[in-house]
This record gives C-alpha cells, structure tokens and sequence, in this order.
C-alpha cells in the first residue's frame, strides 16, 4: 500500500511540475505582498502553520481512531515532530509555484504594456 501511495504522490508531483503555468488573474497583488514578507515568512506561515500543524493533528486523530493501542495525545508529540518538517517542504514548493506563476504573469504584462506603448506611439 506504500509504495502505491507514493507512486501517486510523485505521479502527481511531475504533473505539477511540468504543467504549464496559470496565469493569475487577481493575484499578482497578494504575492507581491508575500515576497515583500520574504521566503522564510512565507514558509514559516504557509508551510508550518498552515499545513504542518493542521496535519499533525489530523494525522493524530485519525491515528488514534484507527489504532487502539495508541491516544491521541501520545501520537500528537510524534505528529508535531514531523510534520511541520513536511510543512517546511510543502512550504518551499509552494513558494516556487507561486514565483513561477508570478513570473509568468509579470513577463505577460510586461509584453502587453510594451505591446499598448508600441501600438500608441505608431
């Protein structure tokens, strides 16, 4: 069952990989904010808050739910250990996707202003 798992997961992450950028549309603003803040802010926010520690604490309840012999509060501390450890990831390719599609974006409005200027000078 593993090894299924990650096959989808990494079938999954070339997807994402390879997949051509989405323009943002009403986004650009939001992520000029973010990279204001910086990397670490983002990750520390997006990745370990966000996603980390959410999923711990999912992971231990469905944990504790499904296994007898373990609470929930004793797979919580184990939980905490390594999943914001996950986030921190989560984080760095969430911060990747984002600048990727912010760059794609910022090259498309830069050829159309470009475009408009040319267009308004003739």
């Amino acid at each position: 069952m593993g090894t299924r798992v990650t096959r989808i997961l990494i079938r999954s992450l070339r997807r994402s990989i390879g997949r051509k950028v989405q323009p943002m549309n009403n986004q650009p603003h939001k992520w000029e904010r973010f990279r204001s803040r910086g990397i670490w802010h983002f990750v520390a926010i997006h990745g370990v808050v966000f996603w980390g520690v959410p999923a711990a604490v999912m992971w231990s309840a469905l944990f504790s739910a499904f296994t007898a012999k373990v609470s929930f509060w004793s797979a919580l501390p184990v939980a905490m250990s390594v999943f914001p450890l996950g986030g921190i990831f989560f984080g760095f390719w969430a911060w990747w996707l984002g600048e990727r599609a912010y760059n794609t974006w910022r090259e498309a409005y830069q050829q159309a202003t470009a475009a408009e200027d040319t267009a308004e000078s003739n």
